[in-house]
């Protein structure tokens, strides 16, 4: 990475240019570090794929922390991704997640590191929208043989979660905070007390959300569109 790569890496998103180059569509290993340390969740992208779950294995991965600072546009609606409502039905403006940050030496992340091949990642990818995917192969402890992956805020998704707290219209989902304690709760009360040690608390409402799926694109199968040309002055302004 030059100087002015990191500079602009750092300006925005002092991670996201790390490892750039790498052929993404390699097979390799993803380091999950929220969500995806749920190896249920983990599994069950597997078989949505109908392939069998693959390796999974506890890593850390030094010099991070974990901060709630990504933030979703939750008042759009994007092709086969979510939004949330509350029980009112009423939409929070942003829907924050957790992410990693460049920590003082020392500090290490805790997570789950699991093998993934090109349809796991395109999968993963679709999943993650406000995240960009870096190498972190070298910092990954223990360390494998082979890339290891990591999502890490895009800076729209950072800027989005500072809008969302100067405006305060940024909240958590309880049921993403309670998959995510969980996940570590399951790994034992070891890693779960060390998830809480390298987690900055965040002051944002947790609020009862109801998750909704947005429909994929799909092609159109009814009538082609008619070839006669339509007027603009016709179209509503």
């Amino acid at each position: 990475m030059t100087p002015a790569e990191a500079k602009r890496g750092f300006s925005g998103n002092p991670v996201a240019a790390w490892g750039r180059g790498r052929d993404r569509s390699c097979d390799a290993f993803l380091f999950g570090y929220g969500s995806l340390v749920d190896r249920r969740d983990v599994s069950t992208f597997w078989r949505r794929l109908g392939k069998r779950p693959a390796a999974m294995f506890d890593a850390e991965l030094p010099g991070f922390r974990r901060e709630w600072n990504v933030a979703m546009d939750n008042t759009r609606d994007l092709a086969g991704y979510k939004s949330y409502t509350d029980m009112r039905g009423r939409r929070p403006t942003y829907v924050a997640f957790l992410n990693v940050m460049p920590a003082a030496m020392g500090r290490s992340v805790n997570g789950l590191c699991f093998a993934v091949d090109r349809d796991m990642l395109a999968a993963l990818d679709g999943r993650e929208r406000n995240y960009e995917r870096i190498d972190v192969s070298a910092a990954i402890r223990p360390s494998v043989a082979g890339p290891v992956w990591c999502y890490v805020g895009s800076r729209d998704a950072l800027a989005r979660f500072k809008r969302g707290v100067e405006g305060a219209t940024a909240v958590i989902a309880a049921a993403y905070r309670d998959q995510v304690h969980g996940a570590f709760k399951a790994k034992g009360v070891g890693a779960y007390e060390q998830y809480l040690a390298t987690t900055t608390e965040s002051p944002l409402p947790v609020l009862e959300l109801i998750r909704h799926e947005v429909p994929s694109l799909r092609p159109r199968t009814g009538p082609r569109p008619s070839p006669e040309p339509v007027s603009l002055t016709d179209q509503a302004t």
